[in-house]
């Protein structure tokens, strides 16, 4: 349930979407959820045309049964299976564009909902091993005050052992190695089943071939390119130790085994850096 595509295919359906995030915003707040109204893949335009704009992977809102129109929390679930050294601030904008759809024009401040952006993440982002790490604005000089802008945000680290309870640990081992054997209860199955009807979708695995075939090409064709400038930059390193040994365009091109015709490019250029050759120049240089 890491997996970008297979989380999304789990979520598409509105109400297999709202049994998923309901057992994740229960198991990770403690909050017993009502009301639920799901988004899934809720994309959020910048406030303006050249202003970047957001995609969130599972956004929910819960609504006040008691009250009409009125949004007591917001919640956005993200798994991201990839590290991002910039998390902090991508969540701070996440949570900045989703307050500015959250308040109707003329509305008090006051009518402005919690939110909770929670993070589900296979390496540990602070470094404490944790399990669960939760965030809150708090006043430094005493942090004892209590500053409540209704806004929190929760790092779930998925091989964590500190902190959290026994339910989490089920779930993020299931979201990180989602197997039959990894459900281990009767919440973690239902997540089970929807995840089984995906995989037994034919249209599903149409889609998840499709997708995922233009991500290998486009991984062997990165791989290729970057292979090839390495043994390039390789090339042009030895080229320049033979040339500051005095050695002409022939001695290089047979002692390398290469063709003339490159080693030549690569004498003509490196020379003009002589004695101090910059190899990344050189390569620009050449190559752009």
């Amino acid at each position: 349930m890491m997996d970008s595509f297979l989380f999304e295919a789990a979520t598409e359906d509105a109400e297999k979407a709202e049994k998923i995030a309901r057992i994740i915003i229960e198991r990770v707040t403690g909050h017993r959820v009502k009301n639920l109204i799901i988004e899934s893949q809720k994309s959020l335009k910048g406030i303006n045309v050249d202003k970047r704009g957001i995609r969130m992977d599972l956004y929910s809102m819960e609504k006040d049964t008691a009250k009409e129109n009125c949004l007591l929390r917001s919640y956005d679930i993200e798994p991201n299976n990839y590290y991002e050294k910039d998390l902090p601030r991508r969540n701070r904008y996440y949570q900045s564009l989703m307050d500015t759809k959250l308040l109707p024009s003329g509305a008090d401040y006051e009518k402005l909902p919690d939110v909770t952006t929670i993070w589900i993440l296979p390496y540990d982002p602070f470094g404490d091993d944790r399990m669960i790490y939760t965030v809150k604005n708090v006043v430094t000089e005493n942090e004892k005050l209590i500053y409540n802008d209704g806004v929190r945000k929760i790092f779930l680290y998925t091989k964590g052992t500190k902190g959290g309870s026994p339910k989490l640990k089920n779930l993020l081992n299931y979201m990180e190695n989602t197997r039959k054997e990894n459900a281990v209860d009767e919440e973690l199955q239902q997540i089970q089943n929807i995840v089984d009807e995906v995989k037994c979708s034919d249209e599903e695995r149409a889609r998840y071939m499709k997708v995922y075939g233009v991500i290998d090409y486009e991984k062997r064709d990165s791989y290729e390119a970057g292979h090839a400038a390495g043994h390039t930059e390789k090339l042009i390193e030895l080229v320049c130790r033979k040339i500051a040994k005095g050695k002409n365009v022939s001695q290089i091109a047979d002692e390398l085994e290469e063709d003339a015709s490159t080693i030549q490019k690569i004498y003509d250029t490196a020379t003009a850096f002589a004695p101090n050759f910059d190899i990344t120049e050189i390569y620009k240089k050449i190559y752009g």
